[in-house]
C-alpha cells in the first residue's frame, strides 16, 4: 500500500496538517469538534457531515 492509497479522516486542523505534511489525502468530518471553516483552511479533499457519509462516498 502506498500513500496514494490512503486517506486520513479527522475533525480538527491538526489532523489535516499532519495529513498534508505526509502527502496523505485528508477527509474532514463535521461530527467532531472542528468547524467547517477550520477544516477548509487545510484544504481536505472532502468534508462530510458524518463518518457514515464518508463510508457511503467511499463505497461508490
Amino acid at each position: 500500500m502506498s500513500v496514494a492509497d490512503m486517506a486520513m479522516i479527522g475533525d480538527r486542523t491538526h489532523d489535516h496538517i499532519g495529513a498534508n505534511a505526509n502527502g496523505v489525502a485528508g477527509i474532514g468530518v463535521l461530527s467532531g469538534d472542528g468547524s467547517r471553516t477550520e477544516l477548509e483552511a487545510e484544504n481536505p479533499v472532502l468534508i462530510a457531515k458524518t463518518s457514515t457519509d464518508i463510508s457511503a462516498i467511499l463505497k461508490k
